[in-house]
């Protein structure tokens, strides 16, 4: 196996696991329909949010991960 299809495989399958959390907040967002997060303007902000923090912290945790 080489090094990059070994890296791929474990970004994607590490995003589809943060995937499930995700959209279960997104989603609890919803169903307690906190009017701060919900309202139009601020709704597709808290689902970026959501959803780019697997994108910053998996590849910040693999880089870290060789310091130890």
């Amino acid at each position: 196996m080489s090094l990059f299809s070994y890296w791929t495989s474990n970004f994607v399958l590490d995003m589809l696991k943060h995937m499930v959390p995700a959209i279960f907040c997104i989603l609890m967002v919803l169903a307690y329909d906190i009017s701060v997060f919900t309202d139009a303007e601020g709704y597709g902000g808290v689902i970026l949010l959501f959803i780019l923090y697997g994108w910053s912290i998996i590849p910040f945790s693999y880089l870290f991960g060789f310091v130890f």
